[in-house]
């Protein structure tokens, strides 16, 4: 999910443009870093997509209710606590501000 600096929210980026839905197995210990790392390589080669270069934004990552996730909590307490089978995580993007423009 990408920031619309418009609409101050965030919204799907789809496949076309880089973004979409991957499956993917993790460990029940992953924590929210390896998840990021692995949804970044994933949705940005080489550190990069047709938007930029991965170091130009914040990044983070929200939960099935678009909350972003704690640090560390791992992917079995979250299958624990929502009872779900499958779960989604969407990495989330802001672009960073210009230190210069502030």
């Amino acid at each position: 999910m990408a920031y619309d600096e418009e609409k101050q929210a965030f919204k799907q980026v789809r496949a076309k443009r880089g973004g979409g839905t991957r499956r993917v197995d993790v460990s029940k210990d992953a924590k929210k870093s390896e998840i990021i790392q692995m949804a970044a390589s994933l949705l940005m080669p080489n550190g990069r997509n047709r938007e930029g270069a991965l170091a130009d934004y914040e990044v983070d990552l929200k939960d099935y209710q678009e909350v972003a996730v704690d640090d560390k909590i791992t992917v079995g307490q979250l299958y624990n606590d929502s009872k779900l089978p499958v779960i989604r995580f969407y990495l989330t993007t802001c672009k960073k501000k210009d230190k210069q423009s502030r």
